[in-house]
This record gives C-alpha cells, structure tokens and sequence, in this order.
C-alpha cells in the first residue's frame, strides 16, 4: 500500500480508538479530516491528499465509464454508488433529514431514474448506470453529499455517537426508495447500528474500499492504453 493509503489507514483506527474511547471533541475533527481525503480535493484544501483525485487523474470519460470484466464495476459507476451510500445513511439515519439528492434536481442531473444505492445490481444494471450517468454531475453530487457530511459531523455531540437508529428513520429509508429489493437486508443491519458505526463504515471505510477497487481498474486501464 502506498504512504497516503498507509497513513490514512493508521490514522482511521486512531479515529475509532478515540470515538469509542469518550473523547470525541478529538475524534471528530480528526475523523473529518479522513473524510475530506476520500472526496475532491475542494472539500478539504489544496495542498491536501484527494485519494478521489488520485483515482480519477489522467482518466478520460470513456474510461471511467469503461466495465472490465462480467462482475466488476466501472469508476463511474463505483462513484456513485458510494456517494448514494453516503447520502442516505448520513443524512436519512444519523441526521434524520431529507438526502442530497432529493433537492437542486439532482435524479435528473444525473441522467438517472432510479433512487437506490446500487447494492445487489447485475451486471447489466451496472452497465446502464455506467453508460447513463453525466459525469460531471455525478462529480457534483458526491462533493455536494460530502459537505453535507461534514456539516452532520461538525453538527454532533458526545452524547449523540451511542446513540442507535431512531425506528422511524428506518421506515423513512424503505420508503425512500433506496433499497432494492436485493438490498432490503441492509435496512435490517443498520437499524442496530450506533452513530459511531455509521461514522467509521458507510462514509469512511466503506468509500475507502471501493476507491481502493476503482483505483485497481484505474491502473488496469492505464496499463491498457499503454499496451496499445
């Protein structure tokens, strides 16, 4: 692993060290630090590491469109999944407000129709998204939903990190739309979950994961215009 994928990891289990340990008032303002790493280096300052950035350099539209092999998934595709991801856990469960993408058009900027997240999509699901969404807006979209994250973040208290998913937030959640049918199970799992989990999984490691496979088809990719 390289040194900025290295010392994000480090630093992500002294975050949770300290979430847990009753000391959030440092916690949390390291934790968005992680969190700004993840998304465009706008939402952080421009001297600071954007493994998004990192991701994305040198790529063309078609690329980050581009699906490898039956089973994977574009860049374009993995992007969107995890600022969906972000969206609706961050801003449905922890904050019990309306998504990002409910508000300034957002469906329709994409170039989508549906709501979900993306988890339990066929390949031939994966293939529409990656061929439909506008990419610029996609890029909108996930700098939009990670400075809403940031404001949930800076917005909690000591005592709101324990605290479990309200019942009603999960009732809003199957009805927005942002399961499948295939997914139903997540709503199962995360009615159990504290802020802290939500914190250090769906908008940190959960990101950090899948930018680590798009940062895996990014290098394929290069290595295939190479090859050419």
């Amino acid at each position: 692993m390289d040194p900025h994928r290295q010392c994000w990891a480090t630093r992500q289990q002294e975050v949770r060290r300290l979430l847990v340990s009753g000391r959030p008032e440092n916690a949390l303002s390291l934790w968005r630090d992680q969190h700004a790493a993840l998304h465009a280096r706008e939402l952080a300052s421009a001297d600071t590491w954007s493994f998004q950035d990192e991701v994305l350099a040198g790529l063309s539209e078609e690329q980050l469109r581009r699906i490898a092999d039956p089973g994977t998934h574009s860049i374009a595709w993995l992007l969107w999944h995890i600022a969906r991801i972000e969206d609706v856990t961050m801003n449905l469960l922890v904050a019990g407000t309306a998504q990002v993408l409910d508000g300034a058009s957002w469906l329709g900027r994409l170039g989508l129709a549906r709501r979900d997240v993306g988890t339990a999509m066929g390949d031939s699901e994966v293939a529409t998204i990656s061929a439909s969404l506008n990419l610029d807006s996609l890029l909108a979209y996930r700098l939009a939903v990670g400075r809403r994250t940031q404001e949930i973040a800076g917005a909690l208290g000591p005592g709101d990190l324990r605290a479990r998913v309200d019942p009603g937030r999960i009732q809003a959640l199957l009805a927005s739309g942002a399961l499948a049918d295939g997914a139903i199970g997540l709503a199962e799992a995360w009615r159990t979950w504290t802020t802290v989990r939500f914190l250090m999984m769906p908008a940190t490691r959960h990101a950090f994961t899948h930018l680590n496979e798009a940062r895996r088809v990014g290098d394929w990719l290069r290595q295939s215009s190479y090859a050419r």
